[in-house]
């Protein structure tokens, strides 16, 4: 097997041996986002109890933006370090401080869905190639390109929630303190 990522810093690229596999599956991948989208939003929401239903359009809207920009970033080559988190997924953590959930929750919701993300593209390298080692070397890539993904992902997230959090405590604090203004005066 090929490594996917021989040095440290490197850009995460397809195998050689397995760059057609690869190209398929992102074929397949972009054909069927919306339907991928849906799926995952659904995996994430039963997967999740602390979600109710009215989250859900909100968690559809950021896992089609994320697999939006994935796709486009593998077609292109381009290394999952240089993402920029879509608004949708930016919305999306900054919701979870409206409603209280805490940011634990929004990292397991993304964990949830890079788990059954994992899952759908070993099920269709499976249909298309039988070699065990350019399934090996494809599945890595895909891989380390997901978790890479992810953990540039995460960051913008947590700066965009802690962004969030800051200004409800800052604007609860306010208004408390408007309030004891008014009753002391």
């Amino acid at each position: 097997m090929s490594p996917v990522n021989p040095t440290p810093g490197a850009a995460i690229a397809a195998p050689a041996s397995s760059r057609a596999e690869v190209e398929a599956i992102v074929e397949t991948l972009s054909a069927e986002l919306d339907e991928i989208a849906a799926t995952l939003a659904d995996v994430i929401h039963e997967s999740l109890e602390e979600l109710d239903g009215d989250m859900l359009t909100w968690t559809l809207q950021s896992t089609r933006a994320n697999l939006g920009v994935m796709v486009t970033l593998m077609r292109e080559g381009r290394d999952p370090r240089s993402a920029q988190a879509p608004a949708e997924a930016l919305a999306y953590a900054k919701e979870y401080v409206v409603r209280g959930l805490d940011f634990v929750l929004l990292q397991r919701a993304y964990r949830t869905a890079q788990g059954r993300y994992s899952g759908m593209i070993l099920e269709r390298l499976r249909e298309i190639t039988s070699d065990a080692d350019h399934l090996a070397d494809a599945m890595g890539f895909f891989n380390a390109w997901i978790f890479a993904w992810i953990e540039t992902i995460e960051r913008q997230l947590t700066d965009a929630y802690m962004a969030e959090r800051e200004q409800w405590v800052r604007g609860a604090a306010a208004l408390r303190a408007a309030e004891a203004r008014a009753i002391l005066a």
